[in-house]
This record gives structure tokens, sequence and C-alpha cells, in this order.
């Protein structure tokens, strides 16, 4: 018998663009064999592709949407907007290939270009060489279709867009594109933000994830940089052409090919090995800016260097160590990044870099920019130094500018950059902790809700005897579940990923909405399921019931502690783990008792009674109630 050859979940994942959890969660539910095979991984993954699997087709993956979109947020023009998608629908009616676009596109675009005999020419050298070393024969004009969009284009360059080529490729590329490469389109005015706050003599500039060159046509524009002195790095092939071509229509009279790399920045561009063309730059750089792809590898990291250095895969704090590395003394970096740069633990080690080897100059919210991106964006402008102390960080926030001196960041728990906090709000926190207090760290158990892997077979909104309820997130009220809206039967070995039965089945427990931005708790007497957007707690607060944490945990400080420190859309443990239950008499204790129980029993108006009783014991004045009170709402 000839023995069948067996993969492990690292290729599996691979070749199913899963991560590697996910694997084990298939083979766990029966969907791939126990023992992988090449055969039994790709028989799931076209079944999964022509709709036979159809519970996986409709996972709100990204990395599979078809969908394309113009970037809305880039300009209010609509007729703008409209020629954009008038090009757009005419490329994909011509082409398939979205190179084959881009080229024919860009023929469009450069004045000095010439079509004879169904080549192209033009009149300097480097754009001749940028070309043919993008086309390498592969395509020619197509002139109908460039009849059709010449004065298109021509319109657009007329207009106010600062980035015509990167306005239409982003807008050619598919939502399945943006999210497998990282790559979303940078609203303008927050470029030039960036790109204004660096200091005026910088002589030489790098975007490591140039994408086509929006950061450097905007270094360009603002800080009159020499085209020899640029420099940027992509992946992407066709992002790399547009950004040449776009330095060149700029410097009209440079006839030198743009030093745009199209190299993996991590692993190929400056790296110190003997034999790296590109390690001149290493030390050389005065100023850096970019919008990093964000997101940390599912399968095998982006650098096993910065990896080991970091302890983590999230590629854009990789870049960041990367940048530093190019950095001159005293040159500038500053990086579009998620909003949990911040306060997230996976990032404490480059927060860490940050504070001990650059001088942060400021910290910037700019809220939610990208369309099809639901995470808020902040920037983080510093320089290279060897004294960091003392140094003023400014910071900006949505409502709010002060600076916050350096020193603070270094002090905090794993560097956090707990930006939100000035020196009014600081006064208040460290009042609400200097109570002796326990902490939920080692007194507590947690839970994931039950993931089913199909809801549509698994759920009923209608009950019978076989049935029971399940909650989800949205069923989560303040103290108390709401009326069950799905039904469940209890079949263990037919889900995805389920906890112990002992959490689900518990005598008491809290449960609490995972996807949020406050904290909604409440408590469950009845043994009550959950699915994963509801997650379990089972505290053990010494000297405190369980009702009373409740209150605590739904209370107006707690929510003020939870906001201003982290800031997240989710309610994650480890942040939980953090906030301060002080001890109290047993007298007081009942007295919350007896409120819980009638906030749990419905009773809403219960909710203000026990949010005096917590400012009570946390000892806030009015005025400290206004400023919680203000600050939450």
């Amino acid at each position: 018998m000839v023995k069948v050859k067996t993969i492990n979940t690292n290729t599996a994942a691979d070749i199913l663009n899963v991560s590697e959890s996910t694997v084990r969660n298939w083979m766990k539910s029966g969907l791939l064999n126990s023992e992988l095979t090449i055969e039994n991984v790709k028989f799931i993954k076209s079944s999964i592709s022509n709709g036979e699997i159809e519970r996986l087709n409709k996972r709100a993956n990204k990395t599979k949407s078809s969908k394309s979109f113009v970037p809305s947020e880039y300009t209010n023009n609509e007729n703008i907007l409209n020629i954009v998608s008038e090009i757009v629908n005419l490329s994909q009616n011509q082409f398939n290939n979205i190179s084959e676009i881009i080229f024919n596109i860009t023929i469009a675009f450069i004045d000095e270009s010439e079509i004879i005999d169904g080549n192209y020419y033009f009149k300097r050298d480097a754009l001749k060489q940028v070309f043919d070393d993008f086309n390498n024969n592969l395509y020619k004009p197509n002139i109908s279709f460039l009849t059709k969009i010449t004065a298109k284009v021509s319109f657009l360059k007329k207009s106010d867009t600062t980035d015509v080529l990167g306005l239409l490729y982003q807008s050619l590329l598919t939502e399945g594109d943006k999210s497998q490469k990282g790559s979303y389109y940078t609203p303008p005015k927050i470029i030039d933000e960036l790109i204004n706050d660096f200091s005026n003599n910088i002589k030489s500039f790098l975007d490591p994830c140039c994408g086509t060159g929006a950061f450097i046509l905007s270094a360009m524009k603002l800080k009159h940089i020499k085209p020899k002195n640029i420099y940027g790095a992509d992946l992407d092939r066709n992002a790399v052409f547009l950004a040449k071509i776009n330095i060149l229509s700029v410097y009209e009279d440079f006839n030198e090919v743009p030093k745009i790399f199209h190299i993996d920045t991590l692993n190929e561009l400056a790296t110190g090995n003997i034999f790296c063309e590109t390690n001149y730059l290493i030390g050389t750089i005065d100023a850096i800016a970019t919008n990093p792809p964000w997101g940390a590898s599912k399968n095998n990291s982006p650098s096993i260097k910065y990896e080991n250095l970091l302890g983590s895969k999230e590629i854009y704090s990789m870049f960041i160590l990367k940048s530093i590395e190019l950095l001159k003394e005293n040159g500038e970096m500053s990086f579009l990044l998620p909003v949990s740069i911040l306060n997230i633990q996976t990032h404490k080690k480059i927060r860490k870099i940050l504070c001990s080897q650059t001088k942060i100059v400021s910290i910037k919210e700019f809220g939610k920019a990208f369309t099809g991106v639901y995470t808020p964006v902040v920037s983080i402008h510093s320089k290279l130094a060897k004294e960091i102390t003392p140094n003023e960080v400014i910071i900006k926030t949505l409502d709010n500018l002060y600076s916050i001196n350096q020193d603070r960041f270094i002090k905090t728990k794993d560097n956090v950059f707990d930006i939100k906090v000035d020196e009014t709000y600081q006064k208040l926190i460290n009042k609400i902790y200097s109570l002796p207090h326990h902490t939920l760290k080692g007194n507590s158990k947690w839970a994931l809700g039950i993931v089913t892997g199909d809801n549509n077979k698994h759920l009923k909104s209608q009950i019978n005897t076989d049935l029971e309820p399940i909650f989800k997130g949205s069923d989560i009220n303040y103290y108390c579940l709401k009326n069950p809206s799905n039904y469940i039967k209890y079949e263990r070995e037919l889900f995805q990923q389920i906890a112990k039965n002992e959490f689900y089945r518990a005598n008491e427990k809290l449960i609490y909405k995972f996807i949020s931005n406050k904290l909604v708790f409440a408590y469950d007497s009845q043994r009550s399921l959950t699915l994963n957007s509801a997650n379990i707690l089972i505290p053990y607060i010494p000297d405190s019931n369980i009702k009373t944490v409740l209150a605590f945990l739904n209370s107006s400080v707690f929510q003020f502690l939870h906001k201003i420190k982290f800031s997240t859309h989710k309610i994650l443990k480890g942040n939980l783990q953090e906030l301060p239950f002080p001890s109290i008499p047993n007298s007081t204790q009942n007295e919350i008792i007896k409120y819980v129980n009638s906030a749990i029993s419905g009773e809403e108006h219960m909710f203000e009674n026990i949010d005096n009783i917590v400012f009570e014991i946390f000892k806030i004045t009015e005025k400290e109630k206004a400023i919680i009170k203000n600050f939450i709402k």
C-alpha cells in the first residue's frame, strides 16, 4: 500500500489563505481530516470557492472580496469621483490584467508620450527606461481605450487631485487586494500634515512602503527635496512603476530613473549584508514618513530578524524598527498607525524602543481615516536621539491640544502612550487608584462564547423542546440580559470552538459585550449559553460579592478609567485586569447588592443610585463627577 504524504498546519494555512488556528479548528470540527493531505486541503479550498461549503464562503473575510471602490475620503468633488468611476469601468470592460490597465492609463497620463505605429516614444530616456522595465514587451498601447480615457485623465490632472495615478490605482484594486497588501489610500490632508511637521532643513526623504508615492509627492511639494535624494521601496510592482512616473512628472528636467526599489523592504533593503547594494542608505536619511501595512502575519513572519527583536509578527512595528536603522542622528520619522499602537500589550516593545531611542515630537489622533477600515488612526512623529529626556510631547486628540512629558510614557506599564490623560485627568486617575484595592488579575476566570462554525445551521429563531437560549453581544444590557433572539441545540462536539462546560453552566457568572467601546456587563444565574460576541467572566475578588463586582464594572468611574486608559473598540481581558476594586464595608456592599438586584430586574433608575455609591467609595467630588460624566458622554 502506498503511504499518503501528510502536510503540516502551516502549509495547509498557506494553501487555504487562513490562519493556522483556523486550520486546527476545521480539523477539530471534522471539516479537514485529522491527518492533513494536499488532496484533502485542495478539495476543501475548491468547495469553499464554488460555494459548496456555504458557511465558510459567507465568512466576513475581506481578503476574498472582489468589490472595488473609489476612496471617497480623498475628495468631495463629485465630478472627480464620477470620472474616476468611468475610467475604472472602461478599464475593467477592456482588460483582464491590472498591469495592462496601469500601462495604458500611464501613457494617457504622460504629456511627453507619443504613439507611432502602435509603439510608444518619450522625450526623456529615463521615462522610456521606466516604461520598458515595467512593460518588458508584454503590452502595446490600446488606441481605442486611450481615445476614450485621455480627456478624462487630462481633466483629473488639471484638478486639485494630488496623486491621480494613485487614486486610479486604488480605485481599480479590489477590497481583497487592499486587505492582503495592507494597501489603503491615505487622504492627502493627513499626508501633508505629517510632512509639514518635519523640519525645513531635511535634504533626503524615504518612504519604505511607498505605494504610488503619495508621501513622496508631498515631500517634494512641501520640502522641495531634490529628486536624486528621494528614495522609496514597495513590494507592489505596479505601485513602484507609478511612483517612478509620479516623480518624473513633477521633475520635468530630471532624466534619471528614480530610486524607487521593487523589493521587500524588511528583508532586502539596506540589510548590512556584504552583497546588499543599498547599504549606503543605513544611517543616512533625514526624514522618513509612511502609512505602513497593518496586521500581524497569520502564518509566515514578514521578517524573522525583526520578529525576534520585537517578539511580535506585527508588520508596522517592524517598519518602525527598520526606519530607525536608516535614519541619521536627529533624523525624523512620522508613521500613520492604528490606534492600538498606543496601548495594546502586543506593541509594548516597539513603544519601549520609541521611548528609549527617539524623542517623540507629537502624537495626533485622526479618527477613522480610510474607507472600509473601522480602526481609528494616529500619527507618531519622532526624532532619533541619544539624549531622550527631558522632552515634551505635543498631544493632539480629536478635541484637545496639550503636551505630556515623555518621562511619563517611560514609567507607564508596558510604556503605554496614554495620550487621553492630561494633568487634570492624571490627578483623578491617581486618586481613584490610591485606595487600597484588588484587581481581577489572579482573581478571576475567563471564557469565550461558542463559535458554532455555521450560525445559519445551528441557530434557530424559535424555541422547541430540543433547544435552549443562546445570547450574543447585542443581547446584553447593563446588569441584565435581553429576551433571547436565538436558540440552539447544545451539541458540543459539533461546534468549531467551545469553552469548558463549567463556564456556561456556572451558577453565577458575568457576561459582557466583546465588541464595544463601553463596558456592558450583565448578571446570569440561569446557566446560559453565549456566542463568541458575548464573553464570560467569573470574578473572585476577595471579600466582594459578584454583584458588587458587576456594579463597579458598569459604573461611570470604570467607564471613565477604561475609556481614558485603553480607548479600544474591544473589551480585552488584559485591560479589565488593571481596573481597581476597592475594599468596602459589608454595609456598603449590602446596599450595592440591593440596588443591583433591582437593576437586574430591569429597574434602570437604579443605575444612578449605584453610580452615586461608587462615586462616594472613591471620594469623587461634584467637580470630578462632572469631569467623568463629560468625558464618557
